[in-house]
């Protein structure tokens, strides 16, 4: 089930993650999602986030290099 970038937003500002400190984001090859980057902006808004741990075979690796000048 895919929820859109924006929904995420909506849940991870729910009390129950407000203490989040880390997001394992993997399955697949999470940067082939068309959303990728909104997705991980939603995660972003978590508000205790210290970690974001992406699992790649780095196919889409420009797009990896991209988001970590950003």
């Amino acid at each position: 089930m895919d929820v859109p970038p924006e929904k995420l937003k909506t849940i991870f500002s729910a009390p129950f993650f407000s203490e989040v400190r880390g997001v394992g984001v993997n399955g697949g090859e999470p940067t082939l999602h068309p959303e990728f980057v909104d997705v991980i902006k939603a995660i972003l808004t978590l508000p205790k986030l210290r970690s974001i741990a992406l699992i790649s075979n780095s196919i889409n690796s420009d797009k990896l290099l991209e988001i970590g000048r950003a």
